[in-house]
């Protein structure tokens, strides 16, 4: 999933993805987050970048923070996205606050950053949300039922391929 913290799309595909049964189980479906920030949303690449410093550290402090940007989509500005974003990541307890800080200082995940939107731009990602499911592309924002089917489809043809191989 190729994603931006400012789009108000990828917030709805978030809680479109947490409700999908086969996502929620973690069992069938591995979800993959590219950072894809848009060069005209104002505070997205900040957002990414401190998602990345968080996913530097853990997984589970990365998909916190993830959260916390998109439930906190309408509060963050331009001018208010580092005290946002730092004030939501003292909230995660697995994430160490003053790695995290240093992280950003020193733009360690700007190069994770660069190479997701990188790989967006080799693919043709031309906004986001945009997810590969098996390779194939959805582009822009699905409604529910068409989402699971999609996956259903993805996950039996991974099974139908498995069987075949043995």
């Amino acid at each position: 999933m190729f994603s931006d913290f400012e789009c108000p799309y990828c917030k709805k595909l978030r809680a479109l993805l947490a409700a999908e049964p086969l996502v929620a189980s973690g069992g069938k479906v591995r979800l993959v987050f590219r950072h894809m920030p848009m060069h005209a949303h104002e505070w997205a690449q900040k957002a990414a970048e401190a998602a990345a410093c968080a996913q530097i550290q853990n997984a589970d402090a990365f998909w916190r923070l993830h959260d916390a940007l998109f439930e906190n989509q309408d509060k963050i500005t331009a001018d208010k996205v580092a005290q946002t974003v730092d004030y939501l990541a003292a909230q995660i307890e697995t994430l160490n606050i003053r790695d995290f800080r240093d992280c950003l200082r020193r733009q360690t995940s700007l190069g994770m950053v660069l190479r997701d939107r990188q790989l967006g731009t080799l693919v043709g990602v031309k906004g986001t949300p945009t997810m590969f499911i098996n390779g194939e592309p959805l582009t822009g924002l699905p409604d529910a039922a068409e989402l699971h089917r999609r996956l259903e489809a993805a996950v039996g043809q991974v099974a139908t391929r498995g069987s075949a191989e043995k």
